[in-house]
């Protein structure tokens, strides 16, 4: 039996409390109307609207379903309707004959069919709830709470009706304009976090289970009515929005901005009531779960029930409450303008799509072998609640796999790409199997097509190679890693694409420059090209010999060259990137608009021929979806947090891509670690080709195992201890060097400070060699393992100590600032040394005050400075530092750093503690 308050109460609660106060008032109730009417000006439903409500508004229709509750009947037979114009305003549109006569039609025929006998409230009333425990994690009819004839149900009734259908019992509906102001209503109500989900208490005001101890009306709490804050109701405070939300509020426009980033969900639209209430169940959790109850004793001169107070509403709370508020106005507006555009979708004048097939390109980027999720997260903010961003656990090789598998479900006829880096700068868990491993499990993942990245040629050509073609590779006895641990190694099972490398000396190329794959008999191309800056940004030695040419050119080229063959589907696939928005503002990874778009990738877009349908990029790690000449230009951040999704439609006739059909959307790579309510979230912004995935997708437990047994096997060593911390060292916290960069700058000063050693009296660093956060989270320290140490520093790069003069010193710290570069490249400094910079002085002059161990440096001086071999050799475009004279080799980087951190473990040492002091200071 769903019983909101047995029947005594229910009455009680009728005469206390305004009608208007039993869902969203009446202010919150209209702008979810006017939302929707908003969002529905112009359009065929817009137009149905008016006429099915006689002209009416969403926004005046919406609280009609509040103002028949001023109908009361004594006998069940004769009825009467009591307006109240001075206290229920907005009622008064319908306070005419007709309208009366109409409110007590519907309420006389949803009088009793509910089961009042039983102690509920009458029909029509209940019609606007339902009540799940928090304690569920989804709506079913099921539940405790839950019936035939709730607000989950009503909605599809009201649907059924707007269609010409008869509603299913026991809803009594006169025709489609009842069904209308209804459903206006209704869906606002399934929007407000109390009329979906219930606390249930028992006498110590302890929460209780009513589905795993048997429901006992004694601990109903009505949705909230009878807890109490002080002498207000807790339904009425939710019940109640902020006045800036009304519709002549100055947040409404807001409000409504936000209402249009809301998707069109999948599906029939008459499931869509019983997912939305799954959110609510989800979202109801954070409404009930910061308070805690006691029961409440009588009221004086009272006879309400007694019910609990509640204890917790902080102004942090009712802050919190206002925002979501806001969230779930916005929200019910959209999905009320939706619904309805479901009911009266648009007519086409242009008639049914022609025949097309259909195929679906998943890429990813930059996922530099990390197969474990570990702590992997993807910064989001919901566009419904920009106030507050939020971290979503996604990524690890099984929630990629089971990404992939969900989406591939969807439209058989789909391809995986992989757009460069897959291997380089990776985890111990990849490098230490010489990245074998990752290439197996993207294998096992289907993997169709690869591009290289600038991180694939870290080992040289001759490894990169092996990669591809397969083979051992001959390892020293005393060697961290191990090739062919699973036996013979079989190399890449997809095509490698590098269109723009080329033998320096024949101008041959080296790698393939496309290929073809088949979708029902049409040819669709894909050509791959690794950024011309390779040479800047790779130890110079391991690319001798190569060169790297321009990338749109070469796309250009290639394109050309595939259309004079009959191909017309052409895709490109670049490691090259740029990014949106700014460090004060970032930017949502699926606006298309790409407010502040810079870097190289765009240019390269710009410059490439029509002929090429999609652009996925890579090498920024930075999530983008660009439009550019009507095109996809996109990238989903890096270590397999994120794919880039796109649905071409090809003609079957001309071969060509219909881009008028394209469909694309990055998303996240949700896994055990996402929870249900972050995946809704995401699904309710999400198109509705995508969003299915975001709710189903699974971690493949193949591929899980498979991962678990390599961590496994490189536990011992990963695990063996190797440093003290007190607190975590970690990259990028500040705009110059960080933590994790004077650590690393310090270990190599002191490796090449002893005279044999040479006598270095400086050391720099490249911010990209830090690969990862040293984290610490324990309150009196932490045992650093060897894996988080490699995880810092996985390239083993060489030391090399070398001498400059001050001026060049100075240069190096000017090349920080890229001429044409979207962000400067801030080098990480030993200590000792420091300098000030000014972010709005000329390029070449920036830098001033430079200081070491106290004194200025001197421009003529000569100093010995030690960078590792990626620097010594121009890396990062500090070209510099290949001026260096008396070069004297040292160790590698992480030995650097594991010896300088050793000490620590001994019985008497001191734990390393973060260094909080800036030695690059910025100035205005």
């Amino acid at each position: 039996m769903n019983a909101r308050l047995l029947r005594p109460l229910c009455l009680l609660i009728a005469t206390l409390v305004s009608s208007a106060a039993l869902a969203w008032n009446s202010a919150g109730h209209q702008a979810v109307g006017a939302i929707a009417d908003r969002l529905l000006e112009g359009s065929y439903a817009g137009q149905m609207v008016r006429q099915t409500l006689g002209g009416m508004s969403l926004e005046t229709a919406a609280v009609w379903a509040d103002c028949v509750k001023g109908t009361s009947s004594k006998d069940g037979v004769n009825f009467t309707y009591t307006a109240n114009p001075q206290r229920f305003t907005e009622c008064i549109p319908f306070n005419t004959p007709e309208q009366q006569a109409r409110i007590i039609a519907f309420v006389k025929a949803n009088w009793t069919q509910c089961g009042t006998a039983q102690g509920n409230e009458w029909c029509h009333n209940q019609y606007h709830y339902t009540d799940v425990a928090p304690q569920r994690e989804r709506y079913d009819r099921k539940f405790a709470g839950t019936s035939d004839h709730d607000v989950v149900h009503a909605i599809p009734a009201m649907l059924a009706v707007l269609k010409g259908q008869t509603p299913p019992a026991p809803f009594q509906i006169a025709d489609a304009r009842e069904a209308l102001m209804l459903l206006s209503h209704y869906v606002g109500d399934l929007h407000q976090p109390l009329h979906v989900e219930s606390i249930y208490l028992g006498a110590d005001g302890k929460p209780v289970d009513p589905d795993e101890h048997g429901l006992d009306h004694a601990s109903e709490t009505a949705g909230g009515n009878l807890i109490f804050d002080g002498s207000k109701r807790f339904h009425a405070f939710w019940d109640d929005i902020p006045l800036n939300l009304a519709v002549q509020g100055e947040g409404f426009a807001g409000m409504l901005a936000r209402a249009r980033q809301v998707t069109t969900p999948g599906g029939d639209a008459s499931g869509w009531a019983q997912a939305w209430a799954t959110e609510l169940v989800q979202t109801g959790k954070a409404v009930y779960a910061p308070l805690s109850y006691t029961p409440r004793p009588a009221q004086a001169n009272s006879s309400s029930a007694a019910g609990w107070s509640a204890s917790g509403m902080t102004d942090a709370y009712r802050k919190q409450a206002d925002q979501l508020k806001q969230a779930q106005l916005a929200l019910a507006g959209a999905r009320l303008a939706k619904m309805l555009q479901a009911v009266w979708p648009e007519p086409s004048s242009m008639g049914p799509h022609k025949a097309g097939v259909s195929v679906r390109l998943i890429a990813f980027n930059d996922f530099h072998g990390n197969l474990e999720p570990g702590s992997l997260s993807l910064a989001w903010t919901d566009p419904l609640q920009p106030e507050t961003r939020a971290r979503i656990p996604v990524g690890g090789a099984a929630a990629l796999a089971g990404m992939i598998k969900a989406l591939r479900s969807e439209v058989p006829a789909s391809l995986v790409l992989e757009t460069g880096d897959l291997v380089g700068g990776s985890p111990l868990v990849s490098t230490l199997f010489r990245h074998e491993n990752t290439i197996a499990l993207m294998n096992d993942m289907g993997v169709d097509v690869g591009v290289l990245g600038n991180h694939e040629f870290d080992a040289g050509i001759k490894e990169l190679k092996r990669l591809e073609k397969g083979g051992c590779a001959a390892s020293a006895p005393d060697s961290m890693t191990s090739s062919c641990a699973e036996g013979a190694y079989a190399g890449m099972k997809f095509s490698l694409l590098g269109a723009n490398v080329r033998d320096a000396r024949t101008g041959k190329a080296l790698f393939a420059p496309y290929t073809i794959r088949k979708v029902k008999g049409i040819p669709v191309a894909f050509i791959g090209a690794v950024t011309r800056e390779t040479p800047s940004v790779v130890v110079r030695s391991s690319i001798a010999g190569l060169r790297f040419d321009d990338e749109a050119n070469t796309l250009n080229r290639t394109a050309r060259l595939l259309r004079k063959n009959g191909i017309k589907a052409i895709v490109a696939m670049v490691h090259e990137g740029g990014e949106i928005g700014s460090e004060e503002k970032p930017a949502d990874w699926n606006d298309a608009s790409c407010p502040q778009a810079k870097g190289a990738i765009f240019e390269i877009a710009k410059r490439t021929t029509q002929d090429i349908d999609v652009i996925f990029s890579a090498h920024t790690h930075q999530g983008y979806r660009c439009v550019i000449d009507g095109r996809p230009v996109m990238q989903a951040v890096n270590y397999g947090r994120g794919v880039s999704v796109v649905d071409l439609v090809l003609d079957p006739k001309t071969h060509d891509v219909d881009r008028q059909r394209t469909v694309s959307a990055n998303l996240p790579v949700v896994g055990e670690r996402t929870t249900l309510l972050q995946r809704l979230q995401l699904a309710r912004v999400t198109a509705p080709a995508f969003s299915g995935a975001l709710l189903n997708a699974e971690p493949d437990p193949a591929i899980a195992a498979r991962v678990e047994a390599f961590v496994q096997q490189a536990a011992p060593r990963a695990q063996r201890p190797v440093a003290r911390v007190t607190a975590s060292f970690v990259r990028g916290e500040t705009r110059s060097d960080s933590t994790a960069g004077r650590l690393i700058a310090d270990a190599q000063l002191a490796a090449a400070r002893p005279e044999d050693k040479g006598a270095a009296q400086i050391a720099f660093l490249n911010e990209g060699g830090i690969r990862a956060d040293l984290l610490c989270k324990e309150a009196n320290g932490c045992t650093v393992g060897f894996g988080q140490i490699f995880a810092m520093q996985p390239f083993g790069n060489n030391l090399v100590v070398m001498t400059l003069t001050g001026a060049q010193i100075k240069t190096a710290l000017e090349m920080q600032w890229p001429a044409g570069a979207s962000k400067p490249r801030f080098l990480q400094p030993s200590a000792g040394f420091s300098y000030v910079w000014h972010d709005d002085a000329p390029l070449g002059s920036r830098v001033s005050d430079i200081v070491l161990e106290g004194l200025p440096l001197e421009m003529t001086r000569e100093y010995r400075v030690v960078v590792n071999n990626f620097l010594s050799e121009g890396g990062d475009g500090f070209l510099v530092f290949r001026d260096g004279r008396n070069r004297q080799a040292g160790g590698q980087d992480i030995d650097a750093l594991l010896d300088y951190m050793k000490p620590s473990l001994a019985a008497d040492g001191k734990a390393f503690a973060p260094d909080a002091q800036v030695r690059g200071k910025r100035m205005p």
